[in-house]
C-alpha cells in the first residue's frame, strides 16, 4: 500500500464535516445540514462557541464597546491573524493527519519486502435477515441468551385513543418473553404470575447451568412511594420454582431505599447482588440468608467461569477495569487482574470466552485462565452503520445486537429492537480480506465519521478502513479532552505502532510529532487525486502547514469573534490588539465577564502574536501583551461574581446587571 493510496481514501472530504456558518467562496458553501449539525459539532469537533461579550453598563460607567444587545451587531475584531494581516482561522475541530516518516519508512519497508504487516480482518459478522424482533418496549438490561433461546423483559403500554380513552385491546404491563434464534416467539407471560405484585418490572435475567433462570423484578407501591425487589427462579418454560423477597433481611439498611440492577448466581444456588443505593454487595446463601458487605462501589458487572463467579468494576479514580473473583464463603472480592481500559458493558458467553467486554467500537472476548483479551467483533469492520446500544453474546459466532433504531415507534416511544449477527463463512471472509486495510486512529469518534467509514467500506472494492477508537482508555478525571485515551495513542505512535491516518482534535499536539519527524508531508499525495484545493480556503489549509509542508488537513473550523454596538464601533471590523488599550480608556470593553472568558479571545486566539512555533521563540514582554493583561484585570470578574450576575442578583450598587435591566 502506497502513501498515495492512504491519502486517496480521504481525498474528497464530505462538506458535512465542515462545521461553521455558511461561508461563501467561489460559489461554494461550506455548510452543514441541520440534522447532522449537532452530531458533527459534539462528536467531531468540540467546537468552542463564539465568545459572548459583555453588556452595556447601566451605572455611571462609560458604555462598553463590546455588547451583546441591540438589533445591529458587528464583529469588531478578527481574533487570529497572520503577521501579513490576512485572517488566519484557528482550527478547533477534528483534524486528519497522514502518518509519517517513522510510519512512512515502515510502509516503505513493507512495500520493498512485499510483507503484509497490515491489519487483517479476521472477524466479520452479518445480520441474519430472518431474525427481527421489535417489541413494544424492550427492557435493555434484561436480555439473556442461552442454548434454550432468547429471553427478555418487555413493557406493553396502554393505547390512548385520540379521544382520550384507554383502548381495551391491549393488556398493558410487564412481560417475560422467550423466542428461538429465528426470532419466533415461543412463550410470553405477564410478571403478575410471579406473585410479586401487580406490574412487577423486570430488571435482570440470568440463566444457570441446568437452563433455569434467576429473574430480578421490582414492584412499586405508588401510595407509599417505595419499591420492593424480588429474586424469582423459574425453569426454562418460565414456571416459578422459588421466590426470595430481598427486603426480608435488610441487615440494618432501609430496605425501601435499596435499588438493585445486577446479580450473579453460582451452581449451588448462592447469589450476590449489587445494591446501587448503599454501594453494598448483598450475599444470599443457598438457605436464603442475606449478608451485606460494604463494597464502596455500585458499578459492577458479573459473570461466571465454570463453577466460579466473577465481577468487573470500572475504576473511577483512574483509567482501568478491575476483575475480581467472588468468595461466597468469606463474602469477599479478590482481585484477579486489572486492565488499562474501561469497559462500557459486559456479556457472558457460552462459547470459548468466559466473558465478553463491550466497548463503543466492538466486543472483546476474555478468558480468566489466560488472562487476556482478543477482538471478537469490531462494528465498523463488519460494515455495520450503527453501534448497538445493547449487545449479548451467545458464543464466538453469534451475537444479539439491540438498538433503538431497530424498534418500532409505539405511542411516540421508540422501542429497543434486536438483530441477530452471525459470523460469516470462510469464503465470504476471504473476499473481505482481499482488500487492503488502512488503519485510522481517533479519540472519541463521532457517528458522522463512523457512517462515512462504513459507507466507504461497503462501496470501495480495493481498500477497507479499520477505525481504532482510543476513547476506551479514558478515566473519570478526563474532561472533554479525552486525555488518557490520547496518551495511549501517543505512546503507540512513539513505540512505532503508527496508524496510517490519525484523526485528532485540537488538543492533540501534532506539532510535537512533526518535530520528531513522525508525520509525513502530504503535499505530494495531493497530486493525481480527486482532492480539489479549490474547495477549501487556502488560508485554512495553510494553517496546518509548517515550514511550507502540509502535515494535516483540517476537517472543520470555526470563526471566533467579538461583537459590539455599531453606534460605537461604526463599520470598523479590523481592530488590532495595539488599538485596544486606547478603546478601553474611552469606555470599558467588557462588562461582567469572567477573567478566563476575556483572556480566551484576547490571548489564546491571538497566540501567534506572542509565540512563534516555527522559530521556537516567544515574546511576552511586548506592549500589546501588557495592555491585554491590563484590560483583563480592569474588566474581568471572578467566577463567584459572574455567578451572581448570571443569577440576576443585585450588584453592590443596588442595580441589576445590564441585560436584566434591558
Amino acid at each position: 500500500m502506497t502513501r498515495e493510496d492512504m491519502f486517496r481514501v480521504f481525498g474528497n472530504i464530505d462538506d458535512s464535516f465542515i462545521v461553521s456558518a455558511e461561508i461563501k467562496r467561489s460559489g461554494k458553501a461550506f455548510g452543514l445540514s441541520e440534522t447532522d449539525k449537532g452530531t458533527a459539532e459534539s462528536n467531531l469537533s468540540a467546537i468552542i462557541p463564539p465568545q459572548s461579550s459583555a453588556m452595556e453598563s447601566t451605572s455611571d460607567k462609560k458604555d462598553p464597546v463590546v455588547s451583546g444587545s441591540g438589533t445591529e451587531r458587528t464583529i469588531v475584531m478578527d481574533v487570529v491573524r497572520k503577521k501579513s494581516r490576512k485572517i488566519k482561522i484557528v482550527v478547533v475541530a477534528a483534524l486528519i493527519a497522514v502518518t509519517a516518516a517513522a510510519a512512512a519508512v515502515y510502509l516503505g519497508t513493507k512495500k520493498d519486502k512485499n510483507e503484509n504487516k497490515e491489519k487483517i480482518i479476521t472477524n466479520y459478522f452479518r445480520e441474519d435477515s430472518a431474525f427481527d424482533i421489535s417489541p413494544d418496549m424492550l427492557l435493555q438490561e434484561t436480555i439473556e441468551l442461552n442454548g434454550n433461546g432468547l429471553y427478555y423483559g418487555e413493557f406493553v403500554q396502554q393505547i390512548i385513543t385520540s379521544s382520550g380513552y384507554i383502548a381495551e385491546t391491549v393488556d398493558a404491563g410487564y412481560y417475560i418473553c422467550r423466542t428461538d434464534l429465528s426470532g419466533k416467539l415461543i412463550k410470553k407471560i405477564k410478571t403478575d404470575e410471579f406473585g410479586c405484585g401487580a406490574d412487577a418490572a423486570v430488571k435482570k435475567i440470568r440463566s444457570i447451568d441446568n437452563g433455569d433462570l434467576w429473574i430480578l423484578v421490582s414492584s412499586y407501591d405508588s401510595e407509599k412511594h417505595t419499591e420492593s425487589f424480588f429474586l424469582v427462579k423459574t425453569d426454562p418454560e418460565l414456571n416459578v420454582k422459588e421466590k426470595i423477597a430481598l427486603d426480608k433481611n435488610s441487615s440494618g439498611r432501609n430496605a425501601a431505599q435499596s435499588f438493585y440492577l445486577d446479580f450473579i448466581a453460582d451452581s449451588e444456588g448462592q447469589v450476590v447482588l449489587s445494591d446501587q443505593t448503599y454501594k453494598d454487595l448483598v450475599f444470599i446463601d443457598s438457605e436464603g440468608k442475606m449478608t451485606r458487605k460494604d463494597a464502596d462501589s455500585s458499578d459492577f458487572w458479573f459473570f461466571r467461569s465454570g463453577d466460579e463467579c466473577y465481577c468487573c468494576e470500572n475504576n473511577y479514580q483512574s483509567s482501568g477495569t478491575a476483575v475480581y473473583s467472588i468468595d461466597f464463603g468469606d463474602r469477599e472480592l479478590d482481585e484477579v487482574t486489572k486492565f488499562d481500559f474501561r469497559i462500557s458493558g459486559l456479556s457472558e458467553s457460552n462459547g470459548k470466552y468466559d466473558a465478553c467486554f463491550i466497548f463503543n467500537d466492538g466486543i472483546y472476548g476474555y478468558n480468566i485462565s489466560e488472562n487476556k483479551t482478543e477482538e471478537l467483533v469490531n462494528w465498523l469492520d463488519s460494515d455495520l452503520d450503527y453501534i448497538p446500544y445493547k449487545s449479548v453474546v451467545l458464543d464466538e459466532n453469534t451475537i444479539v445486537a439491540g438498538d433503538y433504531r431497530f424498534g418500532e415507534n409505539y405511542v411516540d416511544q421508540p422501542g429497543l429492537g434486536l438483530r441477530l449477527l452471525r459470523r460469516v463463512d470462510d469464503d465470504t471472509l476471504k473476499k473481505v480480506q482481499e482488500r487492503r486495510v488502512i488503519d485510522l486512529a481517533s479519540v472519541a469518534t463521532g457517528s458522522a465519521m463512523t457512517k462515512l467509514v462504513t459507507e466507504f467500506n461497503r462501496t470501495n472494492e480495493k481498500y477497507r478502513i479499520h477505525l481504532e477508537d482510543y476513547s476506551k482508555y479514558e478515566d473519570n478525571s478526563d474532561s472533554w479532552l479525552y486525555k488518557s485515551g490520547l496518551s495511549v495513542l501517543e505512546k503507540e505512535i512513539m513505540k512505532g505502532n503508527t496508524p496510517d491516518i490519525v484523526m485528532f482534535r485540537e488538543d492533540f499536539d501534532y506539532m510535537r510529532y512533526i518535530r520528531f519527524n513522525a508525520f509525513d508531508d502530504i503535499n505530494g499525495l495531493l497530486v493525481g487525486t480527486d482532492f480539489n484545493r479549490g474547495d477549501y480556503f487556502e488560508n485554512i489549509l495553510d494553517s496546518m502547514k509548517v515550514n511550507g509542508r502540509q502535515y494535516a488537513v483540517p476537517l472543520a473550523f470555526t470563526l471566533k469573534g467579538l461583537y459590539g454596538n455599531k453606534e460605537v464601533t461604526g463599520d470598523n471590523c479590523d481592530i488590532k490588539l495595539s488599538e485596544l488599550r486606547e478603546m478601553q480608556a474611552a469606555r470599558p470593553l467588557f462588562y461582567g465577564e469572567p477573567y478566563n472568558r476575556i483572556a480566551d479571545p484576547l490571548i489564546y486566539s491571538n497566540i501567534s502574536e506572542f509565540i512563534d512555533t516555527e522559530n521556537y521563540s516567544c515574546d511576552f514582554d511586548n506592549q500589546n501583551f501588557k495592555d491585554v493583561l491590563e484590560i483583563i484585570k480592569e474588566c474581568g470578574v471572578t467566577d463567584e461574581e459572574y455567578s451572581e450576575i448570571a443569577a440576576y442578583k443585585p450588584q453592590e450598587d443596588g442595580g441589576l446587571s445590564d441585560y436584566v435591566t434591558r
